[in-house]
């Protein structure tokens, strides 16, 4: 976190744990590797105003047009106010529980922090010790945002995947500024054995993110047109076979030439093989 952000306890790293503990008293690495007690929760909340989204968005767009970039450009018109709502969540992050733990460096890290690395790392044998030398983590992994899914979930990281739900993170969690859900993500990407771990795992099947108000389905459909290189082995038309099969709503389905981003080619063939969308030489 910046290092200028009005908080009480600042961010969640390394370096921001260890000032962590030097504000909550010099005793509790102490008395924790006396006691082996979880210590109470403490709840950080972030001081200072609210931020000015649209002064912000303006600023953004001045600072691009400063480096020679046209933001009228189909390509940069969100730009800044993407630029502004990503540094308003860096700068503003919402309350959470600190829950600390010593360790043999001399600082206090974040255990919950520590159970998403373990989990993304696979390190199953790591994650469970944690969740047993602390049982009050459970509560807080039931609580806590999609992040961490949605991050192994971009990449079809399904081991991680896995390890997360079996902790307890929700699969059903929404985050980052577009507010979806790691299913919305593993369609975008084409990660199919990712979409069916959330599925196996009752993730909402037409969730609607918060910003474009999209399903999982749709977003496979925008993800097959983009084909951004997350996943290391996407098949787009399979992950949208498997959500049609699981019951995905089609009723907002529809192709218009004149959005910027189209389904790929094969998906059209597969909407239109179904009947979700008409064939090419129907006319309305």
């Amino acid at each position: 976190m910046a290092a200028d952000m009005p908080a009480r306890v600042q961010g969640n790293g390394r370096g921001s744990a260890h000032a962590a503990a030097s504000a909550i008293g010099p005793g509790l690495a102490a008395a924790v590797a006396e006691t082996g007690q979880f210590p109470p929760a403490l709840r950080v909340v972030h001081d200072g105003n609210t931020i000015d989204l649209a002064a912000a968005q303006r600023a953004a767009a001045d600072f691009l047009r400063a480096l020679g970039m046209d933001t009228r450009t189909e390509s940069l018109r969100d730009t800044p106010r993407r630029m502004a709502s990503a540094y308003a969540e860096l700068l503003r992050p919402s309350p959470f529980n600190l829950t600390t733990f010593p360790n043999d460096e001399g600082y206090d890290e974040l255990v919950l922090d520590r159970l998403r690395y373990a989990c993304l790392r696979g390190d199953r044998t790591g994650a469970l010790q944690l969740l047993d030398q602390y049982p009050a983590l459970r509560s807080e992994v039931a609580d806590t945002d999609g992040s961490a899914l949605i991050g192994a979930a971009e990449t079809g990281n399904t081991q991680a995947i896995g390890l997360l739900l079996e902790v307890g993170f929700p699969a059903a969690a929404q985050a980052g500024s577009d507010g979806a859900t790691a299913l919305h993500v593993a369609a975008w990407a084409g990660s199919v054995e990712a979409v069916k771990q959330l599925l196996a795992a009752d993730a909402p099947l037409d969730a609607h993110d918060s910003r474009w108000h999209s399903t999982p389905l749709e977003w496979a459909l925008v993800g097959s047109g983009e084909r951004r290189a997350t996943n290391p082995t996407p098949d787009w038309v399979e992950t949208v076979r498997i959500l049609l099969d699981a019951g995905a709503a089609t009723s907002q389905i529809k192709l218009d030439p004149a959005e910027p981003i189209q389904p790929s080619p094969e998906v059209v063939e597969l909407l239109r093989g179904r009947g979700i969308v008409p064939r090419a030489n129907t006319r309305p």
